[in-house]
């Protein structure tokens, strides 16, 4: 009975020790958590001012813009009597006749 009640403190001990690990690396975690999401939101910040001061959209912007682009107009079209679809807005009887020439930028393309 001696030997139970003897260890019964270094019992205590080892869960106290636990909890307190498990508060810290909890406390750590959330740290991080949180960096991160700071760090995420400076960046979406950054990346939102220099859109507004070069007038131009972000590169994740055009690209899903140019996703959606083609998926209406590089699809085939399996139901061509769906409103909405390419082949339904196409009018044959407007067919314009335009000169096509090229315009240079300033800025070299990368």
């Amino acid at each position: 009975m001696t030997n139970s009640v003897a260890f019964r403190p270094m019992l205590l001990l080892k869960r106290l020790a636990r909890f307190c690990l498990r508060l810290v690396f909890w406390v750590f975690a959330a740290a991080a958590l949180v960096s991160l999401l700071a760090i995420a939101l400076v960046l979406l910040l950054l990346a939102l001012l220099r859109a507004l001061i070069t007038g131009q959209r972000p590169a994740p912007t055009r690209v899903f813009s140019r996703f959606q682009q083609f998926t209406t107009k590089g699809m085939p079209d399996f139901w061509p009597d769906k409103p909405g679809t390419a082949r339904a807005r196409v009018d044959d009887d407007n067919v314009l006749d335009v000169e096509v020439r090229e315009i240079s930028s300033d800025k070299p393309k990368t």
